[in-house]
């Protein structure tokens, strides 16, 4: 019989269009804005795939292992003293849950 829990998940984030953890990049047209995403409210873990000195964050919440959801806050950084040109800027992260 198998235990019933709670099990162990490992949240991940793609590096981004640019694959690379340390260099992620949102691009308008033919401008682009550098920008970070973080595991952490202080913004010293990079939230990744945990290669390239990257973190995932791991979990033993139950909840989303029985049909419901969980809330895992990302947070953002831009680097300050910016000139971005106006406009839209975009990039694509993939979330992936292990367990």
């Amino acid at each position: 019989m198998r235990d019933r829990g709670p099990w162990p998940y490992t949240i991940a984030l793609s590096p981004g269009r640019d694959g690379s953890y340390t260099a992620r990049r949102m691009i308008s047209g033919t401008a682009t804005l550098p920008y970070q995403l973080y595991a952490d409210p202080a913004r010293t873990q990079i939230w990744g795939d945990g290669s390239g000195g990257s973190f995932t964050v791991r979990s033993f919440d139950i909840i989303p292992l029985l049909g419901g959801s969980s809330t895992y806050q990302i947070y953002g950084r831009i680097p300050a003293r910016l000139s971005p040109r106006p406009g839209a800027y975009n990039d694509t992260i993939i979330i992936t849950v292990s367990y």
